[in-house]
């Protein structure tokens, strides 16, 4: 993964996750849908 490489290149010592953001429109009508923490790179 690039956020892995970027990291491990850098030598960063920080936690780092994954939040999915989805936007839907269903007849003009928006929602937004936020989980956090979906995944973990390592």
């Amino acid at each position: 993964m690039a956020l892995d490489a970027f990291v491990v290149e850098r030598n960063l010592d920080v936690e780092v996750r994954f939040d999915i953001i989805a936007f839907t429109v269903v007849k003009k009508e928006w929602s937004m849908n936020h989980i956090e923490d979906a995944s973990y790179p390592f």
